[in-house]
């Protein structure tokens, strides 16, 4: 006594209230934005890697930024595909407010594209087909993404595309027209640079014409240091294709990357384009929504043995609620289908041990002395749980200092502006006519000014000094003399579209310099 030492169980603790929310122990920091941080998750019962967005309460000071929360929020929740990210659940604290979200280890497609200089068009054609498959979700669900751009598309860990960072979508009725200018620059419609409404669906298949581009030739079609530069070529639809890319994508990107709005491609004309259609859908069929989800009955019966009752599972997830239970069942059922590919894959089995063993080694390195046994018995427990061993649930509600962080790559979903003096990668070829482009460049989101909230359907309720994300209320203090009500659209807007302060920068939005080839 009076030693100030700390007895084991003592520091247990402490790293529990420290590195664990609700049903999720949290591990390193892999992104930092304006709001707060995202780190690595793992959910305690399936064992299965999360991102976890910590947004502090007391950075989400201005209206604006109350009403971008909410509306990114409420899209999450409302939209279910599997090439768009998942929310899985909202946990509320006194301070903070955690987003559980699907974890995706492959990194941005921009880092994949910067890694191989350009990418094939067989496979480009792969990724472009689940990017128009997310897109087309999105827009049936009449909602706008406005910042499609590579680093807001994530890979799991098969490759494939997840659509990420909602925070500068909108929600739009059939027919209606929106007018924030927002977004990045050089993945901007030409009618949004001018100023003028647009049809929301074209903005962003302008920006999939952009990232096809940047698929097949390594670099950007728009691209100038000086702004009003760039915003000339953008509304002239002025820009150089290389020789080494083949006529049919050259149509097709020349269809989307149309500057009148009415005859460029929709999404239909997409579908129909025989460089589309050269290869075989490769998107995955969409999750069912609302009560038309079919369910997995070996998953039901997993939740069942957890002593999930049934019943109401059945009904939280046909009416496709957010909370523990439906996180519980998505995560099940993802180890499930990993589990069946490892039946007929032992390399794939070695490497999931191999994870369990390494994450178990890195717990037992930052957690300090006394948890050795603590760390082999959730290896072991997790390389049971990858293995589908149904285990009891006493068995699995052990303390959450006991679970094991998963190691997984760093994801970041924004960069900074390009860096003047830009130096072109290595390994990208170039063509006379392209001497004027520099090497892909992170981008950060831009926005003027946001629209007033009246066209939003379904709108989460905004309350007396916060919002209300469904879950409970997200209550912020505004800063003395900040306004209450949201300022009217600028009518700078009209003619530019202006750099955001680093406030209006996406939540997730880690700066970064210069991207060099690795």
């Amino acid at each position: 006594p009076g030693s100030g030492r700390m007895s084991v169980s003592q520091r247990q603790q402490q790293g529990a209230q420290t590195k664990s929310i609700g049903n999720y122990i949290l591990g390193r920091t892999i992104g930092e934005g304006t709001f707060g941080k995202v780190k690595l998750g793992r959910h305690i019962l399936s064992g299965a890697n999360v991102a976890v967005k910590v947004l502090q309460k007391d950075r989400i000071v201005e209206v604006a930024d109350v009403e971008r929360v909410a509306r990114e929020v409420h899209i999450l929740k409302l939209i279910r595909h599997p090439h768009i990210v998942q929310l899985f659940e909202i946990i509320e604290t006194r301070g903070q407010l955690y987003l559980i979200m699907e974890y995706a280890s492959g990194g941005e497609l921009f880092d994949y594209i910067v890694s191989k200089g350009r990418v094939p068009e067989p496979e480009a054609c792969r990724f472009f087909h689940q990017i128009i498959a997310g897109v087309e979700k999105i827009h049936e669900s009449h909602v706008v993404h406005r910042d499609l751009k590579p680093e807001n598309l994530l890979l799991d860990e098969h490759k494939g595309i997840k659509i990420v960072d909602f925070g500068l979508s909108n929600l739009f009725r059939d027919g209606q027209r929106l007018s924030t200018a927002c977004g990045s620059p050089c993945y901007a419609p030409p009618e949004m640079v001018a100023g003028q409404q647009y049809v929301p669906q074209m903005c962003d298949l302008w920006s999939c014409g952009v990232i096809l581009f940047a698929l097949v030739c390594g670099y950007l079609p728009f691209e100038d240091q000086n702004t009003a530069a760039l915003y000339k070529k953008i509304l002239a639809a002025d820009y150089q294709v290389p020789t080494f890319i083949s006529d049919a994508v050259k149509d097709l990107i020349g269809g989307l990357l149309t500057a009148d709005p009415a005859r460029r491609f929709t999404i239909a004309n997409v579908r129909a384009h025989p460089w589309y259609r050269q290869c075989p859908e490769s998107s995955l069929q969409p999750a069912g929504d609302g009560g038309s989800v079919s369910l997995d009955e070996d998953v039901l019966h997993e939740l069942e043995a957890y002593g999930f009752p049934r019943e109401y599972a059945t009904r939280c997830l046909e009416f496709n609620k957010h909370n523990h239970i439906t996180t519980t069942y998505w995560l099940l059922l993802e180890r499930r289908k990993r589990v069946l590919q490892q039946l007929d894959n032992p390399e794939l089995d070695k490497q999931v041990k191999h994870e369990f063993e390494m994450a178990a080694e890195e717990y037992r390195e930052s957690a300090g002395p006394g948890v050795e046994l603590a760390a082999e018995r959730v290896a072991a427990d997790a390389a049971q749980a990858a293995h589908g061993v149904h285990t009891p649930r006493t068995a699995v509600a052990h303390s959450a200092a006991h679970a094991v962080p998963h190691a997984m790559p760093p994801t970041h979903a924004a960069l900074t502006p390009p860096a003047a003096g830009a130096v072109p990668m290595a390994g990208v070829p170039r063509h006379p006519v392209d001497h004027y482009a520099s090497p892909l460049q992170g981008t950060r989101s831009l926005v003027v000014q946001d629209s007033p909230p009246q066209h939003i359907v379904q709108q989460p309720q905004i309350v007396p000094g916060g919002i209300n994300t469904g879950g409970g209320s997200l209550r912020v203090t505004p800063r003395p003399g900040a306004s209450a009500v949201l300022p009217a659209h600028a009518a700078a807007a009209a003619t530019t579209v202006a750099p955001s302060s680093a406030r209006s920068a996406p939540a997730s939005a880690v700066p970064r310099g210069q991207i060099a080839r690795s």
